[in-house]
Parts: C-alpha cells; structure tokens; sequence
C-alpha cells in the first residue's frame, strides 16, 4: 500500500517457468510496475549466468510487446548462505541483470545484497541471522524490516515515472 499489488509468484520457480506462465501470471493483470525476484532456484538447479539472464531479457522483452508502458523492477538474486559454492555464477547473473536494467526504460536493477549482509556494508557475507535453516529463504522479520524496504525506493521512483498515476509514498 498505497500502490495496489498482486502477488503472482510461486515457489521454486525458475526464470523459463516464470515465461511458460507469464500470459496467465502476470499479463492477464496488466500491471502498471512489475516487481521481478527470480533465479535463486536457476542456480541451485545449474543453470549458466547467460541463460538465466537470457530468461529474464526475453520476459522483459514480451512484457514490453504486450504492455509497453510497464515499469520493470529488476531484484538480484541473492547471495545466500546456502548458495555459497555458486556465488561466483550469482555475481556473474546479477552483472547481467543490471546491465540489461540499464538498457532499458522504466527499469531498475535493485542490488538486494547491501539490505541482507552483514556489516559493514558492502561485507557481501549473507547475513545468516535473517535467514530459515535451510540457508536460502528469509525468516518473516527480515521481508518485513530488510527485504520490503530495500525494494521500496525502486517502486517508488518507478511508479512516479508512470503516466497518469500520483506518485506514491510507501
């Protein structure tokens, strides 16, 4: 609130899933701002950097066909405890990412890594106290206080670039 939000994600999905479902997940809404946070599970599943960034290139490009004027909020994958070994491929996704939010309109690449490390910021250590056992999902306080607020600013400035909609202060 106060932007009115759906929440059409799913677990464990993966970036080529995220495409197989986006008519009936995402376009039959047709959002004003999309909030994207895929490719925890590419990684764990081994898939390369290019091809994870390659999934999320061709939803940006059909959600731009079909809804031009759509802002795109593009989140990293994040660094988790869990995916240690993979961090090297994470970075390399991540670097994809936001270059593909750079070139593009009404889109921003949200770094979520300085909200979910440890200090000092700029440590790129997970910080394993926000996180379940298993390492890779948050606890319900780390959405709330460190997740939600480092994505806020981005809706934010993208909601307000948006033709016809007040600008919102969350």
């Amino acid at each position: 609130a106060p932007i009115p939000t759906i929440n059409c994600a799913f677990g464990g999905s993966r970036t080529w899933e995220v495409l197989a479902y986006m008519d009936e997940a995402v376009l039959r809404y047709r959002p004003r701002l999309v909030c994207y946070y895929c490719g925890s599970n590419d990684v764990n599943a081994g898939a390369p950097a290019e091809e994870i960034v390659a999934n999320v290139t061709a939803f940006a490009e059909r959600l731009r066909a079909a809804l031009p004027g759509t802002a795109l909020a593009l989140c990293s994958i994040i660094r988790a405890p869990q995916k240690a070994e993979h961090w090297q491929l994470v970075d390399q996704a991540n670097a994809g990412l936001e270059a593909l939010a750079a070139s593009l309109e009404r889109c921003e690449y949200v770094d979520l890594h300085a909200a979910l490390e440890l200090p000092p910021a700029g440590s790129r250590q997970p910080d394993p106290a926000i996180y379940k056992e298993d390492g890779l999902h948050y606890l319900q306080e780390a959405y709330d206080t460190r997740f939600a607020p480092a994505i806020r600013p981005a809706v934010e400035r993208l909601w307000g670039q948006l033709p016809g909609v007040a600008v919102a202060r969350l």
